[in-house]
């Protein structure tokens, strides 16, 4: 059994002298023996010298070490090395384990997160730590009652504390580092996407508007804004203030918040003026299209309303008929004059363009009838031809023939 104290060593020495004194006192000497066994093995079987039994090794004690040297390598109680005549020396581990880690970095408390994610130290700005995978700043969160108290990685004092005033960091001063800006909340940021903002100088570079709205945008769609300028190139500042990109149908109170594409700001949408559009005059259509009396971009075809021929109605139907309609004065479309008629149509006496032929309808000879074709307007008030059996007045009928009882013979 090994025994770790010398105290066990004495335990063991009584332990022997106990069964001697046993042999020769007999059985009431005896039970000083059982004591001087009781002794000897309480203090072998105590756990804090018990012997490491995987390695064979004492077990490690904090802060100290000993170590017992002798003549030979024969091992003594408690697992010592050495004999009587050994000599024993303690020696103090100056590396006693307190908890406090020496890396400038390596305490949780006063960190900040810095320049992102790193492998080593060469990842990190000078005199900053890699911890998990990030830059930290140990000066970062020391207390101070000026910025005296600050060390130079983080120079800053704000509420007691030091900052190296980055994003997030207070700066009741103003005071924040390179490249961020002390917002409307006293707080460091880089004026990014959202972040609020009084001025300009509360944005950054990424998002440099300070919008109606309170936060920095960089102007895209969708963006807070009070004038094109804070909207990115191609994009608009909309009545609603709001960047947009200015196409149809797009909401506008003037053309310069409409993109080149759709140029007419009309009933205060962005139009492009293709046919259907609202305008208000023909600049307001693309060409040829007209802007007819309803206001709506047309290209004045059959059928498109209309007030004057030449300002409403376009080359494929050019006349404006007594309906309000574009015609193109084919047989059967309205009209007033001859001239609303194509070609050599007339414009009979239901005020409808007509060849003139036989059955078509009259007034007078000339004015409704094809001279070529059916030259005369019988009394029925029909045009004819002249031949055996038409109505007829007196010279009503072809070849000069006698007009005899109203018909011609």
């Amino acid at each position: 059994m090994g025994l770790v104290e010398r105290g066990s060593t004495r335990g063991a020495w009584a332990t022997g002298a106990g069964l001697r004194l046993g042999l020769g006192l007999g059985l009431g000497t005896m039970l000083a023996l059982g004591a001087g066994c009781q002794f000897g093995l309480e203090q072998a079987m105590d756990p804090s010298t018990e012997a490491d039994e995987s390695t064979g090794t004492p077990p490690s004690t904090t802060g100290v070490a000993s170590d017992v040297t002798g003549g030979d390598d024969t091992t003594g109680p408690g697992g010592l090395t050495g004999d009587d005549e050994g000599s024993t020396s303690a020696s103090t581990d100056e590396s006693t384990d307190t908890g406090d880690d020496s890396d400038p970095g390596s305490s949780d408390e006063g960190t900040s997160t810095g320049e992102g994610s790193c492998m080593g130290m060469d990842d990190c700005p000078d005199g900053w730590t890699c911890r998990d995978g990030e830059c930290l700043n140990p000066a970062e969160g020391m207390p101070c009652d000026g910025q005296f108290d600050c060390d130079p990685l983080a120079p800053l004092c704000a509420d007691n504390q030091c900052w190296d005033g980055d994003d997030g960091d207070p700066c009741p001063t103003g005071a924040c580092a390179i490249g961020f800006f002390c917002n409307p909340l006293a707080v460091c940021q880089d004026g990014d996407e959202d972040d609020p903002c009084q001025a300009n100088n509360d944005c950054g570079p990424s998002a440099p508007h300070c919008a109606p709205d309170g936060l920095c945008h960089d102007g895209s769609l969708g963006d807070a804004c009070n004038g094109n300028g804070q909207c990115v190139l191609a994009a608009f500042c909309s009545p609603d203030g709001l960047c947009q990109a200015g196409l149809e149908g797009d909401p506008c109170d003037f053309a310069y918040q409409c993109a080149d594409a759709t140029p007419f700001c009309t009933e205060q949408m962005c139009h492009d003026g293709s046919d259907g559009d609202p305008c208000a005059n023909a600049g307001e259509c693309q060409a040829p299209l007209l802007c007819n009396p309803a206001f709506d971009c047309q290209d004045g075809d059959e059928g498109d309303p209309c007030a004057v021929s030449g300002n409403d109605c376009g080359s494929e139907a050019p006349f404006c008929a007594s309906d309000g309609l574009c015609h193109d004065g084919s047989v059967d479309d309205p009209c007033t004059f001859d001239s609303e008629c194509a070609l050599t149509l007339l414009c009979g006496p239901n005020q409808t363009c007509q060849v003139g032929l036989e059955g078509d309808p009259c007034v007078v000879s000339g004015g409704d009838c094809n001279p070529g074709q059916a030259p005369f307007c019988g009394p029925d008030g029909m045009c004819h031809d002249g031949d055996t059996g038409d109505p007829c007045f007196a010279g009503g009928c072809m070849a000069g023939a006698m007009c005899t009882d109203g018909l011609c013979p």
